[in-house]
């Protein structure tokens, strides 16, 4: 059964409480049998490189672009390491034989976890690849 947009409404302002608890993600270089991670796939990334790997666990969450929109990703949870690691290229890498890879933080985006199910994941990150709050600004009141 699908969330109704009362519910939908709900899941997002309790997510907009938890953008002051988003983490930093780490960049980490991996390889899918030999193939790289290709940019704006991050949910068939993190799928794929899960599948061959199973130590490590498939996070789903939101990248917080700024206080008023955040963005559906998937990220990898490696455990002994215990940091979130982010395997999706951005896609202004010019496509070169051996692209430079930053070391270090990726992007300056934060993410938050998703707390639901995988289902429900699923299910928001279509309907809303991207979801923006709005803001009071954005409506002028006519008198």
């Amino acid at each position: 059964m699908q969330a109704s947009q009362a519910e939908e409404e709900l899941y997002f302002s309790a997510l907009r409480a938890q953008l002051c608890q988003a983490e930093t993600l780490s960049f980490c270089e991996v390889s899918l049998e030999g193939v790289q991670p290709q940019p704006r796939d991050c949910h068939g990334n993190v799928d794929r490189y899960v599948k061959l790997n199973p130590q490590y666990h498939a996070m789903r969450g939101w990248l917080v672009r700024d206080e008023y929109t955040v963005i559906a990703h998937s990220v990898i949870y490696d455990p002994q390491r215990r940091i979130l690691c982010d395997i999706t290229p951005l896609d202004f890498i010019p496509d070169i034989t051996n692209p430079p890879r930053p070391q270090g933080k990726w992007h300056t985006m934060r993410f938050v976890q998703h707390r639901g199910t995988e289902k429900q994941f699923s299910v928001l990150r279509t309907r809303y690849p991207e979801y923006s709050y709005i803001r009071a600004e954005d409506f002028s009141t006519v008198t």
